[in-house]
């Protein structure tokens, strides 16, 4: 995870938590602060996934095989 990322997710942690201890018995406040960090997390992975998968992937196409390919990794 770049550094930039983890500033970030950092960040997030520390607004959810203190939003929790100032108000601790307010569940949409907390469902809010979750879905913001799920939001984030899923982004990250979405976008290291697809990096990894677009270095690692090759697309081949054979001689007499118009309009189709094969992955090679």
């Amino acid at each position: 995870m770049k550094k930039q990322d983890q500033l970030k997710f950092r960040e997030l942690q520390v607004i959810f938590f203190v939003g929790m201890s100032e108000y601790p018995n307010d569940k949409e406040r907390m469902e809010k602060g979750l879905q913001i960090l799920e939001k984030f997390i899923d982004d990250l992975v979405t976008r290291e996934c697809s990096a990894l998968f677009s270095i690692n992937t090759k697309l081949k196409v054979t001689p007499g095989s118009e309009g189709s390919g094969k992955l090679i990794n």
